[in-house]
């Protein structure tokens, strides 16, 4: 599958020190021909995030239909970033958001391909969090759904967003763009949980964790928090000012987003052969 997750992290920090100065430059490390989204994405070219969301399709259709508990996050990636494609024409930096979604994407892509190929030392501890408990049937539909959005957001993209820069010239607008796609998120949130829910759990649609202030009305707002905080996070990397900066916030990035995994698990958690977990699989049979 090409680079581990590791070692593309290691490149976005690599090439935010060099001071990206442009939004089309490729990311250092990155093979001109990396699958699954090829050339096209490395300029930004408009059949980017289309070729993302087909790359995403080809991951989830099989999770659902082993109604896997990886499927409800990978349902949620794709329905958004099919969304982003059908709006990021409009937006004034859709190019850069383009070659950010491609980043962004083989995250987890590399992540995902190495917890299935057993490369489980490849893959970052929120992920792992999430990849076990899906793995041993361990929370609730939301809770999966929770733990792949936060290792994806929390831990992923700062080191997205850092690989491509901010710069100075740029920054209002990728700002702004950034914006618009956390409102994209806020509005295609309900319907994507209600879809989850329909499809694999129907406890999805009628959660309630204050521990995350998280409900089906609030949803869309906490992962658009939670997308504020990682771009914060992404301006710390790009401002550090030496390698051992940057590896100390890239710590505090992986450590914040596992604390949050786990805070997560335990507030989802379930017996997969207690009621609640029997009545899920057997949802899932009549499916």
């Amino acid at each position: 599958m090409g680079l581990r997750l590791a070692a593309l992290a290691s490149a976005a920090l690599a090439f935010a020190a060099a001071g990206c100065a442009s939004s089309h430059a490729k990311p250092a490390g990155i093979a001109s021909d990396w699958p699954p989204v090829g050339r096209a994405c490395l300029n930004g070219a408009g059949d980017c995030v289309a070729l993302v969301a087909r790359a995403m399709t080809r991951r989830y259709d099989p999770l659902a239909a082993a109604c896997d508990h990886d499927a409800p996050f990978a349902l949620m990636y794709l329905r958004v970033t099919q969304r982003v494609d059908r709006e990021e024409r409009s937006f004034a930096a859709r190019r850069y958001l383009a070659e950010l979604d491609a980043v962004f994407a083989r995250l987890y892509f590399v992540a995902y391909d190495a917890w299935r190929s057993d490369r489980r030392g490849a893959v970052p501890a929120a992920w792992r969090i999430a990849f076990e408990a899906a793995d041993r049937r361990r929370v609730s539909g939301i809770g999966d759904l929770l733990l792949g959005m936060n290792a994806h957001i929390s831990r992923d993209l700062p080191f997205a967003v850092a690989a491509l820069g901010l710069p100075p010239a740029e920054l209002a607008t990728r700002r702004r763009a950034f914006e618009r796609v956390n409102a994209v998120l806020e509005r295609a949130a309900t319907p994507i949980v209600r879809e989850a829910s329909r499809r694999f759990d129907p406890t999805i649609s009628s959660f309630s964790l204050p521990v995350l202030s998280a409900t089906p009305q609030t949803f869309g707002a906490v992962l658009a928090g939670w997308r504020d905080a990682a771009l914060q996070d992404a301006e710390r990397l790009l401002h550090a000012g030496s390698r051992a900066q940057r590896a100390a916030v890239a710590q505090r990035i992986d450590q914040t987003a596992a604390a949050r995994a786990a805070l997560i698990a335990a507030a989802t958690s379930r017996v997969p052969y207690s009621r609640a977990g029997k009545a899920r699989d057997a949802y899932c049979r009549s499916r």
